[in-house]
């Protein structure tokens, strides 16, 4: 690993992915924050000349996406969605009076969150040459509605899939297909195909 955020965060992510089979849903939701904090502030230090440095090692998500879109364009992020993430740096950590209970389907918003940031992170990092890494959607069946309402959608097919034709692409996925990051990665590359 590193010494920089990008790395700190895919590290972060690992972790993350090794625990979120459980019903944990306040760790599991501030690891999510830390792994999108990390990521933006890894864009925020590439584009920004000269950062600043409270923006920087503070945990204002919304304030640390607006120093990054000054700079570029179509960085597009919900800053609804992420303002609400960032209360959880403390809130879901420790106790208080603003201390906030993750249910599972905040918990699906926040994972949901995560991944479109790391679509953007890495379309971003592709496209001013610097390195990336795969950030694996992990499948996993059992006990949790919650794994499988966030791993078994959106989020693995936009690793591969422009977010406009989200729809348009799952419309030609066969209903008898397991969903899971080779198979949709092998549908991916025959409708970028036929689509030239």
């Amino acid at each position: 690993m590193k010494n920089n955020y990008y790395d700190i965060a895919y590290n972060d992510y690992q972790y993350l992915t090794a625990t979120m089979h459980t019903d944990l849903y306040n760790s599991i939701s501030v690891q999510i924050e830390q792994v999108v904090e990390k990521l933006l502030k890894s864009v925020m230090e590439a584009v920004c000349n000269p950062c600043d440095k409270q923006t920087l090692n503070g945990h204002n998500l919304r304030k640390i996406y607006l120093s990054i879109t000054k700079e570029i364009e179509d960085f597009d992020l919900d800053t609804d969605a992420l303002s609400s993430l960032k209360d959880l740096y403390f809130d879901a950590k420790y106790p208080g009076e603003n201390f906030i209970e993750v249910t599972e389907d905040m918990c699906i918003k926040y994972t949901r969150l995560m991944y479109e940031v790391i679509r953007v992170v890495n379309k971003f990092r592709v496209e001013s040459n610097l390195y990336t890494y795969k950030f694996e959607v992990k499948v996993y069946s059992g006990r949790s509605n919650y794994m499988e309402s966030v791993f078994n959608t959106d989020a693995l097919i936009l690793k591969y899939i422009p977010k406009e034709e989200l729809a348009l692409f799952k419309s030609y996925i066969p209903k008898n297909i397991q969903i899971n990051e080779n198979n949709v990665r092998m549908l991916a590359n025959m409708y970028l195909s036929l689509r030239k």
